[in-house]
């Protein structure tokens, strides 16, 4: 009997591909292998393993009480392996993508949009949705799950059931009429942090991984 660690991954697959469709025909149609092929594999995987897996009918292939035992044993590992397999394609091939962003107009506005024809450029099958929302309405998205993410300039230090990343800076100033130029250096009616200039960053929240 060959060491099992030498036979090869495809053998496996082949005899999996067959067991779960009763076929040889339509497994070589599903792995697109021509069907010499698909029974070479298996009888090289019979030869390793010392046994006999299937029994050939007119009707198709059966599973002898070996081949049950194996497929019990690389059903999980073989089903594992083709999730894995179809996440990598769709990340590589952005394969029907979708991502929802919630934003207030603002930032909406002057920050998120000329990001996006980018993002388009560089992943063209990726569909965004974008929604412009009030900050409660935006924080509802990201509670109830139908946003990936939102974009807010509200400080948000109280939310500590969300991943924050601050993304830029930017520069808020007072634009005032000639009849507050009096209040110019010296007494005004506006709070302290309304005089001058200052700085916010826009900031994505998601939910915590």
């Amino acid at each position: 009997m060959q060491n099992l660690m030498e036979i090869s991954f495809d053998y496996y697959k082949v005899f999996y591909e067959v067991a779960r469709s009763h076929s040889i025909t339509l497994a070589a149609s599903h792995l697109c292998l021509t069907q010499p092929t698909v029974t070479k594999y298996i009888q090289n995987l019979e030869a390793a393993l010392g046994c006999q897996l299937f029994v050939r009918s007119q009707k198709g292939v059966s599973m002898t009480e070996e081949g049950q035992r194996l497929f019990r044993q690389i059903s999980h590992p073989c089903q594992q392996m083709g999730q894995a397999q179809e996440i990598i394609r769709e990340y590589t091939t952005n394969q029907n993508g979708k991502i929802t962003i919630s934003a207030t107009e603002l930032t909406m506005r002057y920050f998120l949009l000329p990001f996006l024809e980018r993002f388009q450029h560089r992943f063209p099958n990726v569909r965004l949705q974008i929604h412009a929302h009030s900050f409660p309405a935006m924080m509802a998205s990201l509670n109830d799950e139908t946003a990936d993410f939102a974009l807010s300039i509200t400080p948000l230090e109280s939310f500590s059931d969300f991943e924050i990343t601050s993304v830029s800076d930017f520069q808020d100033i007072l634009i005032a009429g000639s009849r507050q130029a009096a209040f110019h250096g010296g007494y005004s009616f506006l709070p302290d942090h309304f005089h001058g200039t200052w700085h916010r960053e826009p900031q994505i929240l998601g939910f915590s991984v």
